[in-house]
């Protein structure tokens, strides 16, 4: 099962940077940039406590998709000439159906908060974000 939500995570990014718009508050005219991404939450659901799966993308423009513990947090530097269009992140909670659970992703490039959103629920949970570069 989880190797599944890792797919899905992984497809999720691909289809967020295939989205960004280029003329977000994020713009880097190129060269090294510091990313952040961070996992917040609460997660009962079936990979178990406090693990989600997540899907990022990577220098070069790769994407890597495994299952972590929440809270999640991954810093590198990526080139901006190699990772067209931008960065993504998804994070994903596959809830037992019967406890509430939150997520919160974000992403920060250079250390300012480029992009942040929160779900809530009972069942699957997916929350995405994305910082475009030009």
């Amino acid at each position: 099962m989880s190797r599944v939500l890792t797919y899905i995570s992984i497809l999720l990014v691909a289809f967020i940077l295939n989205g960004c718009d280029s003329s977000s508050p994020d713009d880097n005219s190129g060269g090294i940039v510091s990313v952040r991404y961070e996992v917040r939450g609460m997660c009962n659901g079936v990979i178990g406590i406090n693990m989600m799966s997540v899907g990022y993308t990577v220098d070069g423009g790769g994407t890597v998709g495994k299952t972590v513990p929440a809270p999640w947090v991954e810093t590198f530097m990526i080139d901006t000439s190699t990772t067209l269009g931008g960065v993504g992140l998804s994070a994903n909670c596959v809830g037992s159906g019967t406890v509430s659970n939150v997520v919160t992703a974000e992403i920060f490039v250079d250390d300012v908060s480029a992009d942040i959103t929160s779900d809530a629920g009972l069942g699957l949970i997916s929350v995405n974000v994305s910082a475009a570069f030009r």
